[in-house]
């Protein structure tokens, strides 16, 4: 039951330890930076994610380039474009509908170039 100094000791150096982890883990979570970073994260894996569904990805025209003899006869299957087409009149309208607070007036301003240089990436 009772506890020698040194154990005492111990105990509260390591809930120093576990308390600083968890300040840091907090700070990192509410840090508006990371929080940038991690919604432009999210946002280019939906972009590349969008691609890959309405355009393929290079293992997909690598098979398509392969099996093109044997396909030559049959009907294509989808519209890249206009499934482009549909998802930015989409995303056009749901723009439109919803007008952006301040904040994001200000967040924008300050994502624009780093998603430019991630959009004109993904495609290489």
């Amino acid at each position: 039951m009772g506890q020698t100094a040194e154990e005492l000791r111990q105990d509260i150096a390591e809930t120093r330890g576990n308390l600083t982890d968890t300040l840091d883990a907090i700070g990192d979570r509410v840090s508006p930076g990371r929080v940038i970073e991690r919604r432009k994260n999210r946002m280019s894996a939906g972009v590349r994610s969008a691609l890959d569904r309405v355009m393929g990805t290079a293992h997909d025209a690598a098979d398509a380039v392969r099996d093109a003899p044997s396909s030559v006869g049959s009907s294509t299957q989808g519209a890249p474009l206009a499934a482009g087409a549909l998802a930015f009149a989409a995303g056009f309208l749901i723009a439109v509908a919803f007008p952006p607070s301040d904040q994001e007036t200000e967040l924008t301003g300050r994502l624009v170039e780093p998603v430019k240089e991630e959009l004109s990436n993904v495609g290489h």
